[in-house]
């Protein structure tokens, strides 16, 4: 039981609180989400940075070539990422595609839904990112 001199919240004072903390939560969801959008991309281009080093070696060690590259032979190269032939199907996975002997493409799909391709002419890398 409230005293004569005691009073309670009013339904005005409840109310704003109530819309100050949505906001607050509303913000805080929003920015939660956008940084881990961001880190997905960040594991997929750095996958794309270690396929684009696997690569290079490769090339290093077949006489400057990229002749018969393919996803096992850059799994024995780089341990840690899956590496699979042909084009994006799932998500943080390296794809290798249009190997010849001086050029390939390889793609990774992040979590966000983002893809990350980098390809190379020789020695001479290109990062879409």
């Amino acid at each position: 039981m409230l005293h004569n001199k005691e009073q309670g919240f009013s339904i005005i004072e409840l109310m704003t609180v109530m819309v100050i903390i949505s906001l607050l939560a509303a913000i805080t969801i929003s920015t939660f989400i956008n940084v881990r959008y961001r880190s997905y991309d960040a594991e997929a281009k750095s996958n794309i940075r270690n396929a684009v080093d696997a690569a290079q070696t490769y090339y290093t060690g077949n006489n400057g070539m990229y002749t018969d590259m393919d996803a096992v032979a850059l799994a024995d190269i780089f341990h840690g990422i899956t590496f699979k032939n042909g084009s994006v199907s799932t998500d943080n996975d390296v794809y290798i595609s249009n190997v010849t002997a001086t050029t390939f493409i390889v793609t990774c799909r992040s979590q966000s839904g983002e893809t990350f391709i980098a390809s190379a002419n020789g020695r001479i890398t290109s990062l879409s990112f």
